[in-house]
């Protein structure tokens, strides 16, 4: 059995180290010493290479490129530990949006992540849950058109959120909604959300 990627997979390889050689610098590297593993300038840079929304389909306004390509992308980026975190939440919640949002969230939130403009965090975890989504216990009240929830995240958590932009918190058990699981986003303002550890 023949375990090499297809030519397109390892030219795409070449283009990623000449990538790296050109923009992950030391600095890069020791600005993420301190556990974020995130650097806005790096990031911004994958951003105008076109390979935040490499992953998603052509059909939703991404990259179009396949799974080998971003495989090849995120391999090549780790060995060198290059700060990819906020690239792999962008990525995420971007494809979800742009899959099951609506017109204003995938001409905003979408779009703003996939041109490096901003980040999400996740909140997904919860007592004694880890980051088991399925073990979600964070419950939300309806009053009238808004949504009250108290988020119970642990120390470390959310991800990202050294980044003042969206939480997304998953709850759980909220009988108001259509699905038992929903996520919920929040504006950040350091005003309005308050987070205890």
């Amino acid at each position: 059995m023949d375990w090499a990627l297809p030519p397109h997979a390892e030219a795409f390889r070449l283009e990623v180290r000449e990538f790296i050689a050109d923009h992950l610098t030391q600095d890069v590297i020791d600005a993420t010493a301190e556990g974020t593993i995130h650097h806005w300038g790096f990031h911004r840079q994958l951003a105008e290479r076109g390979w935040l929304n490499g992953a998603v389909p052509e059909e939703l306004g991404g990259g179009g490129r396949d799974a080998l390509e971003m495989a090849v992308l995120i391999e090549e980026l780790q060995l060198v530990g290059a700060p990819v975190d906020g690239m792999g939440v962008a990525i995420v919640v971007a494809s979800v949006i742009l899959e099951l949002g609506n017109d204003h969230l995938r001409s905003t939130v979408a779009r703003q992540l996939l041109e490096g403009e901003t980040l999400v965090s996740f909140g997904y975890t919860g007592p004694d849950s880890g980051s088991d989504v399925a073990s979600a216990q964070t419950k939300a009240v309806r009053y009238g058109d808004e949504v009250v929830t108290t988020a119970h995240l642990r120390a470390g958590w959310p991800t990202q959120e050294h980044c003042p932009d969206p939480l997304w918190i998953v709850l759980s058990g909220v009988e108001t909604f259509d699905t038992a699981v929903e996520a919920l986003q929040l504006n950040a303002n350091p005003r309005a959300l308050e987070v205890q550890r």
